[in-house]
């Protein structure tokens, strides 16, 4: 059996890096140029810390703490800064 030359070894690394690289652009471009928009959803978990203060003449203090919970559902799977 003859051992292959140089040039068809040569010649099949080169065609295999640049199916590589082609594999490589297009997978890149159909998923990090084509971002989704990420879903937001705010869930009202219930009040704390209630607290109303009426003194006169018109003086109204009310202090309130609001718990939500904000579930994000992002479908990209590359970070955006």
């Amino acid at each position: 059996m003859a051992r292959p030359s140089c040039s068809k070894i040569c010649a099949f690394i080169a065609a295999a890096t640049f199916l590589i690289f082609i594999i490589a652009i297009t997978t890149l471009s159909l998923t990090i140029s084509n971002p989704m928009q990420p879903n937001f959803t705010v869930q009202v978990d219930g009040f704390e810390n209630f607290y109303f203060n009426l003194t006169f003449p018109y003086n109204i203090t009310l202090h309130n703490t609001l718990k939500v919970v904000v579930t994000v559902d992002n479908l990209n799977y590359v970070g955006y800064t």
